[in-house]
Formats: structure tokens, C-alpha cells, sequence
């Protein structure tokens, strides 16, 4: 068979049973949204959608970080305490480390390569680096604990001297 041809089969279509009873066909309306057209512009949308980048995507901001941080032009060479200061950066934006890791990597070959950090290539490398968690950092939780519970006393004291 070469290729872009299609198999095609004769004879009766197949029909699923379930127990002795015999399903339903398709319907036209589940057999159009299931169409492999539809389903290439939806994929298609949706990865058109996805790669775009924004300028304060939180891998971005932190890949231009390391970038900042390189030293020593195309060695890309990252200072222990550095790179830990920035891997600390890192888990405030949101960034897990293996992907904070991942960008540091993706920098110093952008470094090594004499490429800018926003130059398109870079960008596709960074879009497969998990998106930042933009939930509570561990330390914006502890502020709220600590606040609540500040609330929580104020509270009690303020029930007992009116008792």
C-alpha cells in the first residue's frame, strides 16, 4: 500500500452488542463532531492558542533572569549560590524545580549558542516546560496562617474582656 492511500472494505458494517442487543448506529450529529477534519482544526486551535507566550509568562521572566545571571558570555557558567538563589525565584513564581532546572538548561544553551532568551527557538523550547502553578507560595500561605490566627486571638480577647 502506498502512502495517502486508503483501505477500503466491502461487505457489512460491524455493529457492536452489548448482552444480545444490538447498539444503536452512530448518529449523524456524533459521527460530524467525531469527523478527523474537525478534530485537526480543533487540535489545531488549540496549539495555536497554547503557543503563544505571553511577555510575563513566568518561564519567560525567569529564563531572562538566568540569562542575566550568566557569567562568562558563551561559557553560560552559573554560580552554585547563584543558581540556588534563583532556584528560591523560582518556587515563588510558582515554577517546579525540575522545570525551574529545565529553563536554566534551556538558558545557558541559549547562552552557549549566542541566541537571545526571546528568540523564537528558545520560546518553543520553554513552551514544553510545565506552565508555573499560580496558587499560594509556601510562604504567601504562611502569611495568611499567621493572620488568621492573629484574627482568631484578637477575637478571643475581645469575647473575654466583654464577659
Amino acid at each position: 500500500m502506498t502512502r495517502g492511500t486508503q483501505l477500503r472494505m466491502e461487505g457489512p458494517s460491524l455493529r457492536l452488542v452489548v448482552d444480545g442487543d444490538v447498539l444503536p448506529p452512530q448518529s449523524d450529529r456524533m459521527r460530524e463532531a467525531s469527523s478527523p477534519s474537525k478534530v485537526r482544526r480543533g487540535i489545531a486551535r488549540e496549539n495555536r492558542e497554547a503557543a503563544a507566550m505571553q511577555r510575563d509568562d513566568a518561564r519567560l521572566v525567569f529564563a531572562q533572569r538566568v540569562a542575566a545571571n550568566l557569567e562568562g558570555g558563551k561559557a553560560a557558567i552559573l554560580r552554585p549560590e547563584v543558581r540556588q538563589r534563583l532556584l528560591t525565584e523560582s518556587a515563588s513564581m510558582g515554577l517546579r524545580p525540575f522545570d525551574a532546572n529545565l529553563i536554566i538548561a534551556v538558558a545557558q544553551d541559549a547562552a552557549q549558542r549566542g541566541v537571545m532568551t526571546d528568540a523564537c527557538d528558545v520560546l518553543g523550547q520553554l513552551r514544553f516546560v510545565g506552565v508555573a502553578n499560580r496558587g499560594l507560595s509556601p510562604l504567601r500561605v504562611l502569611f495568611l496562617a499567621a493572620f488568621l490566627a492573629s484574627m482568631v486571638v484578637a477575637g478571643l480577647a475581645a469575647w473575654i474582656v466583654a464577659s
